[in-house]
C-alpha cells in the first residue's frame, strides 16, 4: 500500500486521520439520531466509549492500510464537520472480498453543518485519493432509499446506481432496511473530470 499524505486540504476543509482530540466531536455527532439512523454499520446507543473505540478502530485500520477514517475541519473556524472513510474491504480483519482494487466509500456530516456541501467536497478529495493515490480500479457506496442527500452527493460525484434494494441489517439491530449500492468505476471518473 502506497503511502498517503496528510492533512489533505480542500478550498474550505482539512482532512487528517482521526485522533484522540476528535472524541467529543465524534460522540456528539453519532449519537445525534438525526445522524445516526443512516448509519447501518455504527453502533447504538452510541456513547463516549464507543467514539473510543471507533477512532482506536479507525487508526488501527489506518496503520494496517485498510481503511481511512478522516476526520473534516473546517478551516476558516477549526470547527469539526464530520467524517469520510474510504474502506478497503479486502484487507478487514475479515475480508468479505478478495478485490483489492475496491474501496467502499462513506461519510457522515455534523448536523449543525449539514447543507453546506461538505460531504460533496470531501468525498469528492477521498475519491480523487483513491484512483490517484491508492490506484483503485472501481468505489462503491450503499445509502439508505430515504437519505436522499446521500444520494445527491454520489449522483455529483459521477456513481451510477448499481444494485437496489439491498437490505441493509443495521448493527445495532431491527429490521433490514433498504439501500441502494452505487459504483464508480476509474474510467467513468476520469470522463466525468473531463467533462
Amino acid at each position: 500500500m502506497p503511502e498517503v499524505a496528510f492533512p489533505r486540504q480542500t478550498s474550505r476543509l482539512f482532512l487528517r486521520p482521526l485522533g484522540p482530540e476528535d472524541r467529543e466531536a465524534i460522540h456528539r455527532m453519532y449519537a445525534d439520531w438525526s445522524v445516526a439512523k443512516w448509519l447501518s454499520r455504527l453502533q447504538w446507543p452510541f456513547t463516549p466509549e464507543s467514539a473510543d473505540t471507533f477512532i482506536a478502530d479507525a487508526q488501527s485500520d489506518l496503520a494496517r492500510g485498510a481503511a481511512f477514517f478522516l476526520a473534516l475541519i473546517q478551516r476558516a473556524t477549526c470547527a469539526f464537520v464530520g467524517t469520510v472513510s474510504l474502506r478497503l474491504p479486502a484487507l478487514d480483519a475479515e475480508p468479505w472480498t478478495d478485490d483489492r482494487r475496491l474501496g467502499i466509500l462513506g461519510y457522515a456530516i455534523a448536523r449543525e453543518q449539514q447543507g453546506n456541501g461538505f460531504a460533496s467536497e470531501a468525498a469528492a478529495t477521498v475519491v480523487e485519493l483513491a484512483f490517484t493515490d491508492l490506484d483503485l480500479q472501481r468505489l462503491r457506496a450503499t445509502v439508505l432509499q430515504d437519505d436522499i442527500a446521500s444520494r445527491r452527493v454520489l449522483e455529483r460525484l459521477h456513481f451510477r446506481l448499481w444494485r437496489p434494494d439491498v437490505r441493509e441489517v443495521p448493527r445495532y439491530g431491527g429490521p433490514a432496511r433498504l439501500g441502494n449500492t452505487f459504483i464508480l468505476d476509474r474510467a467513468d471518473w476520469r470522463s466525468g473530470e473531463s467533462s
